[in-house]
């Protein structure tokens, strides 16, 4: 019977300071065809690959920190020139080489758009994931885009990594555009 794991995984700086991406420490979750949890928890990537048979699906829930969202004017035009005209679009709007980066946008909606961005060598090194798991198809999606929420009101999560207990996670999701993440690091002192 095929099944859907939920990966939440670390943020990329966790990742880099603790090595290999599978012998790390992450929030699971197995779920039926029909929404049924068969099994949860916390475990490393390679002991949950062990336990985890009949994956069609695999769900990747990315740390808030490593995705930003920005919304930006889109000029009328087909959606697949839009994908590849974003680098041009937001280059004034980011920190970081656009040929290094992933662009995800939404379909635009009154001339505007709110594109997901990540690195791409953070989602390579995450699609490695799905590989090792087999999945027919992997998904990846932001922590703070998972979160709900209601009109006039914020939603925050607060936690802990769960690969180390150095780092704090905040995810953050407001009005339709609005979701942030920020991990903030003890600085060596654990956290509990």
């Amino acid at each position: 019977m095929a099944s859907t794991p939920y990966l939440q995984l670390p943020p990329k700086v966790v990742a880099d300071r603790l090595g290999a991406l599978d012998q790390q420490v992450v929030a699971y979750c197995q779920a039926s065809a029909d929404k049924n949890i068969l099994q949860q928890g916390r475990d490393s990537l390679s002991a949950i690959q062990k336990n985890v048979s009949g994956v069609d699906d695999l769900v990747l829930l990315v740390s808030a920190s490593d995705v930003n969202f920005i919304e930006v004017a889109v000029p009328p035009m087909p959606f697949a020139k839009l994908k590849a005209a974003l680098p041009n679009l937001l280059e004034e709007q980011l920190l970081s080489d656009p040929t290094d980066l992933l662009f995800v946008p939404s379909q635009p909606v009154n001339g505007k758009c709110t594109v997901a961005v990540v690195a791409k060598s953070w989602m390579e090194q995450l699609l490695l994931v799905g590989t090792a798991f087999a999945a027919r198809k992997v998904s990846a999606y932001a922590v703070s885009d998972c979160l709900g929420h209601a009109a006039d009101f914020s939603t925050v999560l607060v936690e802990m990594v769960v690969a180390d207990n150095l780092t704090c996670e905040i995810s953050v999701k407001g009005d339709p555009q609005i979701r942030l993440g920020l991990s903030i690091d003890s600085q060596g002192k654990a956290l509990s």
